[in-house]
């Protein structure tokens, strides 16, 4: 039956005359006739030969299609086709030791080996399956907008400066009189050349020690995310499902929108909004759900993903993860990510270590991805 054939009927399982066969079964719309030589301790190939020949002159009274010789006998694989060659009209099936055992020690034959070998049943191996859509990524031209964006504060610097220079006395007297009766400081003195170095150099010294974190705020609101999918191939309900998946050689972070303030946040990560309600309406991150089964650490290298699932049902049902939860970052170009997992459930004393996954990378454009943004950000507001 594990091996196709159905119909199975036996003839005289408790013993009995059989009229030179076991039994009957079908496979493929083919007719079989079923032999069983199951003999105390071992035997030499010769006997097993014997035997066979034997139960084929009474199978072909039958006129069976083929004939399936069962036996607790080890065989081997020249011996193997020496039998199946003893007959050139009917198909020779031969299940030795190796091939019954590998047969009942099948998973979903657990409650055979319990009924009929005393093999207490325990629950069969877990057969979770995890598939990963979508890919990493990872930005081409980083260095290239940050320059860029460096010069833009550069310039501004250079400008408010010379702005500050040009105010008359009779100009800076008015501000000031104004900010006292609004309670501020007035204008301060036009900076030096030197204070206007120190603030260029202290600028660039700080875009190019945040910009890492500068790359990943943009990376969140530019990428796709990931989404995890994963079945469960028994046949029967899982429990407290945990999955740990690794993820090697990248980051993770969440997805987030778009918002405002993206240019600031991009020369200067550490920016907060003055105002609470810019705040509110830039929104740098969103809290996680109190129960969402996915946690994810970024550790060294490495990003470390828990799937935590109470109950995972019998495929075809797979649970499907939210889309675009977590973005995949690589620090630098590769052609893929390396995943490996491991799930355990309730009940199992032994985890299952899946097969590794071969995650796509893919490269991203930071100028065109800033530039969509910007142009979805403004289209946003103008709603």
């Amino acid at each position: 039956m594990d091996a196709g054939f159905e119909r199975l009927d036996p003839s005289h399982p408790y013993g009995g005359k059989d009229g030179g066969r076991d039994g009957v079964c079908t496979r493929d719309g083919r007719r079989y006739v079923m032999a069983v030589y199951f003999p105390r301790g071992p035997k030499t190939f010769s006997t097993v030969k014997k035997k066979l020949l034997d139960d084929l002159a009474t199978a072909r009274a039958h006129n069976p299609d083929g004939m399936v010789f069962v036996t607790n006998q080890e065989v081997s694989l020249s011996n193997r086709a020496k039998l199946v060659a003893l007959a050139a009209d009917i198909e020779i099936v031969v299940f030795h030791m190796e091939m019954v055992a590998a047969a009942l020690d099948q998973p979903h034959m657990h409650s055979i080996r319990q009924k009929y070998l005393d093999i207490v049943a325990t629950p069969p191996p877990l057969n979770i399956t995890l598939d990963i859509d979508g890919a990493a990524h990872f930005f081409v031209n980083s260095e290239l907008v940050r320059d860029s964006l460096l010069e833009l504060e550069i310039e501004d610097i250079k400008k408010k400066s010379a702005a500050a220079r040009e105010l008359s006395p009779t100009d800076r007297q008015h501000f000031q009189i104004m900010a006292r009766a609004m309670g501020s400081s007035g204008p301060a003195a036009p900076p030096t050349s030197d204070q206007v170095d120190s603030a260029i150099a202290f600028v660039r010294t700080r875009m190019e020690r945040a910009w890492p974190r500068s790359a990943n705020y943009l990376a969140v609101r530019a990428f796709s995310g990931i989404k995890f999918n994963v079945g469960n191939r028994a046949e029967s309900f899982l429990h407290k499902v945990q999955l740990v998946v690794t993820f090697h050689g990248a980051h993770g972070y969440e997805k987030e929108d778009v918002g405002t303030h993206l240019l600031e946040k991009l020369t200067d990560p550490d920016l907060e909004p003055a105002n609470w309600w810019e705040g509110n309406a830039s929104a740098w991150s969103s809290p996680r759900l109190a129960d969402d089964p996915i946690d994810f650490e970024n550790v060294g290298e490495d990003l470390h993903v828990t799937i935590d699932l109470p109950e995972v049902r019998p495929e075809p049902v797979t649970w499907t993860s939210g889309a675009d939860e977590i973005v995949l970052v690589v620090p630098a170009q590769t052609d893929s990510v390396r995943v490996s997992w491991v799930a355990t459930a309730s009940g199992y004393g032994t985890a299952q270590y899946g097969e590794t996954i071969t995650l796509a990378v893919e490269p991203i454009d930071m100028s065109e991805s800033l530039v969509r943004l910007l142009k979805a950000g403004s289209a946003e507001q103008g709603q």
